[in-house]
């Protein structure tokens, strides 16, 4: 039986896994260590039956289940927020023509640049991360030794069956375009070949046990070199002769890519040769395979993810010093050529619109897509699942004439609209009765929106509707941006409006905490252009109040008539719920340690 250490760093282990923050790379994880289990209790001979249905009803129950309860803080909140995102299933097509391992790819499992690599601007066939088959030539060729060595073990076999598993569920084949002909809950939101980082545990696992072989066995030496020559052999002759494949287009570049790529190999097979001559004077020369396969990895490592200042990734500019010290919170946004790619206002600490996560709200994201047409979303797709971001624009009469996007921008906010010299404009494009210029410098020119609405506000003016269509009439006919809408269902709650006088000021604003004093003469609502979650409390002198869902996505609390401190908090209740079921979690563990140790 597992001691109590083992147990102790199996939960941990799993802990980590589930709170690592990817649900499908978790699922994945999960499934092959239940897979591992049964296999690996079935063919242990060690244990008795009787100590085997102990394990399995007993131990392995516990270690599985405490780290999901240690994780309920986390994993309760990722649940809830799953649900209300707006993330959808992949598009058939999309995932069979461009996520699934083309069987022309394959050269990747031993040359990992083949292709190209996208930190030099060389990768031509689209997705070098979720295309990762390689553990680097040298690790390779301790695989074919691992196969070519006749010796079996339980370890061995099972991981080659993995690595096989895994490549027919990942290589475009029949049998992978039925199984992703339906979608499956979670796991069909992401690519299919996440499931990859599988298939590299298998490899090095297989590796290892060539590496054995290597030091053990002379046979393996002799004839894994002549094995890999002829694999290098049809790796040369497909870099020579780029014969045309359906599906595979060369680029200029291609023929040079993949000829430096299958070069850089042929350099660490050499070496690898070199290293088995070597260990014929001295046993250890071996060992030498080691410091190879660091070299080589390591190469590949900072060639795609090299390390440099952060001021090279976003260094400091003229135009957002201006937003940072001008906009508060209120938000920018940039025109055609001067368009700022989606969250790059959480690295600089300003406010945007526009955002990319894998996980945004779906009635976000379905309210600015109306800033295309003016309707409301109904369905997401590969494009807009991930991102919420206001329609684009370009040319002289594309700003004034979309007056959905023109009123998104007012009632969100956004007070600061960037131009570059490059962008066609004309006296149209940023009239004077709407914009104003407030700084230039070069190229780049800063605009005011004069009718932008403040980020929060008190009101009295405030109408219902009763479907999409009813808002998207009423909402885009409305030219106010101190009226908003609320669902009928919340209207009927709310109590008579009045008073003509109002004063509300900012005390703080934080991710997860915002304040606000407010002074009117009557009861009024509060609005506040941040996204409406569930997560979000509001409190009225300490007093609980609703938060109701206004303009289809955004806050408004019911304020009534004197001085009063608002107090919004983000505590959602399902990470209280998941702190409780946490303390149950570590109180388990604790009586488990105990009894474990009589």
């Amino acid at each position: 039986m597992l001691t109590i250490g083992q147990k102790a760093l199996f939960i941990f282990s799993l802990f980590s896994a589930i709170t690592a923050g990817h649900p499908q790379d978790f699922l994945n994880c999960f499934l092959f260590l239940i897979i591992y289990i049964i296999v690996r209790l079935l063919t242990f001979r060690s244990w008795t039956n009787e100590e085997k249905f102990l394990f399995i009803s007993y131990h392995l129950p516990f270690i599985i289940i405490i780290p999901f309860l240690l994780a309920a803080p986390q994993l309760l909140p990722t649940i809830e927020l799953f649900k209300n995102s707006a993330r959808v299933a992949h598009d058939y097509e999309q995932i069979v023509s461009k996520m699934l391992v083309q069987w022309w790819q394959l050269p990747l499992l031993v040359v990992s640049d083949f292709f190209g690599n996208p930190a030099t601007k060389t990768h031509f066939i689209g997705d070098y991360v979720g295309r990762t088959l390689s553990i680097g030539v040298v690790g390779f060729s301790l695989v074919i030794a691992t196969l070519v060595d006749q010796k079996k073990c339980f370890h061995k076999t099972f991981f080659f069956w993995t690595a096989i598993a895994i490549l027919l569920i990942t290589v475009n084949t029949p049998i992978t375009q039925l199984l992703n002909r339906y979608p499956i809950p979670i796991m069909s939101t992401g690519t299919p070949t996440r499931i990859l980082f599988l298939l590299m545990l298998a490899f090095s696992i297989l590796a290892g046990f060539g590496f054995d072989s290597f030091v053990k066995q002379k046979k393996i030496v002799i004839r894994m070199p002549f094995i890999l020559f002829g694999i290098f052999v049809l790796l040369w002759l497909f870099a020579l002769l780029h014969p045309s494949v359906p599906g595979l287009v060369y680029a200029a570049q291609s023929f040079n890519v993949m000829k430096r790529a299958m070069l850089f190999s042929s350099i660490i097979f050499s070496a690898i040769i070199a290293i088995l001559v070597v260990k014929k004077y001295s046993s250890l020369a071996i060992y030498l395979l080691i410091a190879l396969s660091v070299v080589e990895l390591l190469y590949s490592f900072t060639k795609f993810n090299p390390f440099v200042p952060s001021s090279f990734v976003f260094p400091e500019n003229s135009v957002m010093q201006f937003v940072k010290t001008n906009a508060g919170i209120y938000r920018y946004w940039g025109y055609g050529t001067a368009a700022v790619e989606a969250n790059f206002a959480t690295q600089t600490n300003t406010y945007s619109l526009d955002g990319t996560d894998p996980l945004n709200l779906k009635w976000y994201n379905e309210f600015i897509q109306a800033s295309r047409d003016g309707n409301i979303a109904q369905a997401f797709n590969r494009t807009t699942r991930s991102d919420a971001q206001l329609a684009p624009g370009y040319g002289t009469g594309d700003l004034p004439s979309n007056i959905y996007r023109l009123r998104l921008m007012d009632l969100l906010g956004v007070k600061y609209i960037i131009n570059r010299s490059e962008n066609p404009i004309s006296d149209k494009t940023f009239s004077t009765d709407r914009f104003k210029p407030v700084w230039q410098k070069d190229t780049w020119t800063i605009f005011e929106n004069l009718k932008v609405a403040p980020r929060f506000f008190l009101t009295t003016d405030v109408k219902s509707y009763m479907d999409t269509n009813d808002f998207e009439r009423k909402f885009f006919s409305t030219d106010n941006n101190f009226t908003i809408f609320l669902r009928d269902t919340d209207f009927v709650n709310l109590p008579k409006l009045s008073g003509n006088t109002q004063i509300i000021s900012l005390l703080s604003y934080s991710p997860t905490k915002i304040e606000f004093l407010t002074d009117s003469d009557g009861t009024q609502v509060l609005f506040l252009s941040d996204t409406y979650d569930p997560g979000w409390t509001a409190k009225i002198d300490e007093k609980k109040t609703t938060i109701y869902k206004a303009n289809w996505a955004f806050r408004a609390i019911v304020v009534p008539p004197g001085n009063h401190k608002i107090t919004f908090i983000y505590f959602p209740k399902s990470f209280t719920i998941g702190l409780y079921i946490s303390f149950i979690g570590v109180a388990c563990l604790l009586i488990f340690y105990r009894y474990e140790k009589k």
